[in-house]
C-alpha cells in the first residue's frame, strides 16, 4: 500500500512539474509566457479535465491548436468555449490576456464574480458571459474596455447597479443584461452610448425613473425593459426613435396617458 501511495505522489508531482514547465518554451507554445500561464489558470479554474472539448489543452502542441483559442503574433486574440461544461470560476489571470478582443464562454456553469482584472482587456470588442452562474456586481473596471462593442451578461445572478462607468463604452452597440438581479436606477451615463442598437435589460430589479438621457440612443432598434420596477413618467424621448423595431416596458408606464399620447 505504501508503495502505491509513493507511486501516486510521484506521478502527481511529475504532472505538476510538467505543467509548470509548459509555458517555458515560447518557440513551442508560440505565445508569450504570460498568455500561456493565463490559459493554464483558466483551464484549472474551470475544471478543464471535465470540459466537453479540451482537445490540445495542456499538451505540447502549439497553443493555436488548443480548442477554442486563436493566436496572432504570439498573443492570444480570442477564446471561444461556449457550451463546454465549464464550471468553477473565471480566474484573475484572465486579465493578463491584454491582446484579446473576443471572450465568449456562454452556456456554461461558471460561478463567482467577474474578476476586476477584466478591466485590463482594453482591446476587447466582444465580451460574452451569458447563461452562466456569475454572481456579484458588474465591475466598474469594465468601463476601461473602450473598444467594446458587445457586452452580453444575460442569464446570470449578477446583482447591484449598473456602474456609471458604462458610459465610457461609446463604441458599444449591444448591451444585454437581461435576467439577472440588478438593482438601482439606470445610470444617466448610459446616454453616452449613442451607438447602441440593442438594449436588453428586462427581468431585473431596476427602480426609479428612466433617465431622460436615454433619448440620446437614437440608433436603437430593440429595447426590452419590462419586468423591472421602474417608476415615474414614461420617457417620451423613446417615441422619437425612428429605428426602433421592438420595445417592451412595464405595463404601468406603457398604459399611462402620457405613454398613449407619445406612442400614437
Amino acid at each position: 500500500m505504501r508503495g502505491k501511495i509513493l507511486l501516486l505522489v510521484t506521478f502527481l508531482l511529475s504532472a505538476l512539474a510538467a505543467q509548470a514547465n509548459l509555458c517555458d518554451d515560447e518557440e513551442r507554445t508560440q505565445v508569450i509566457r504570460s498568455d500561456c500561464e493565463a490559459l493554464v489558470a483558466l483551464y484549472h479554474a474551470t475544471n478543464g479535465d471535465h470540459w466537453i472539448d479540451n482537445s490540445g489543452w495542456l499538451s505540447e502542441q502549439a497553443i493555436e491548436s488548443w480548442h477554442g483559442v486563436w493566436v496572432r503574433k504570439k498573443r492570444v486574440q480570442s477564446i471561444q468555449l461556449d457550451f463546454n461544461n465549464m464550471t468553477g470560476y473565471l480566474p484573475a489571470e484572465i486579465g493578463n490576456l491584454t491582446a484579446m478582443n473576443w471572450l465568449s464562454v456562454a452556456q456554461n456553469k461558471i460561478t463567482g464574480p467577474i474578476p476586476n482584472e477584466i478591466g485590463n482587456l482594453t482591446n476587447m470588442s466582444w465580451l460574452i458571459l451569458a447563461n452562466n452562474e456569475f454572481t456579484g456586481p458588474i465591475p466598474k473596471e469594465i468601463g476601461k474596455l473602450t473598444e467594446l462593442r458587445w457586452l452580453i451578461l444575460s442569464y446570470n445572478q449578477l446583482s447591484g447597479p449598473i456602474p456609471e462607468e458604462i458610459g465610457n463604452l461609446i463604441e458599444m452597440d449591444w448591451l444585454i443584461l437581461s435576467h439577472n438581479e440588478l438593482t438601482g436606477p439606470l445610470p444617466k451615463e448610459i446616454g453616452n452610448c449613442t451607438k447602441i442598437v440593442d438594449l436588453t435589460i428586462h427581468g431585473n430589479k431596476f427602480t426609479g425613473p428612466i433617465p431622460a438621457e436615454i433619448g440620446n440612443l437614437t440608433q436603437v432598434k430593440r429595447m426590452y425593459m419590462a419586468d423591472n420596477h421602474f417608476t415615474g413618467l414614461f420617457p417620451v424621448e423613446i417615441s422619437t426613435f425612428e429605428e426602433l423595431e421592438a420595445f417592451s416596458l412595464d405595463e404601468e408606464l406603457l398604459t399611462s396617458e402620457l405613454a398613449i399620447t407619445a406612442l400614437e
